[in-house]
């Protein structure tokens, strides 16, 4: 997977930057997983600070552009960041968690 930084934004009230992206890939659109490792490789911040929020391609091309919020602290992440997007990069991993955190 190829990145091409689009454009960076500034947000210090948010304690975030806002990042566009182009990917170029081969096959079908990568994972969030996927992407936010690469990005995070990319823009050298760690996993946990880098949040996906969207991914558009368009049909048929290997294209996509991705919109990302880099922060710069993880408690930063939690505190603006919706629970869902965290839900969503853990998949099925959450509801196992909670079972063994509610069961202890």
């Amino acid at each position: 997977m190829n990145i091409e930084i689009i454009e960076k934004t500034e947000q210090p009230l948010l304690d975030r930057q806002l990042v566009k992206a182009a990917l170029t890939f081969e096959g079908a659109t990568p994972s969030r997983k996927d992407t936010i490792a690469a990005l995070a490789k990319e823009l050298k911040a760690k996993d946990d600070l880098v949040v996906v929020t969207t991914i558009r391609t368009i049909y048929g091309r290997t294209r996509a552009l991705a919109t990302v919020h880099l922060y710069k602290s993880a408690d930063s992440a939690a505190k603006h960041e919706p629970q869902f997007l965290a839900k969503r990069l853990l998949g099925k991993q959450a509801p196992k968690a909670e079972a063994t955190a509610g069961g202890a």
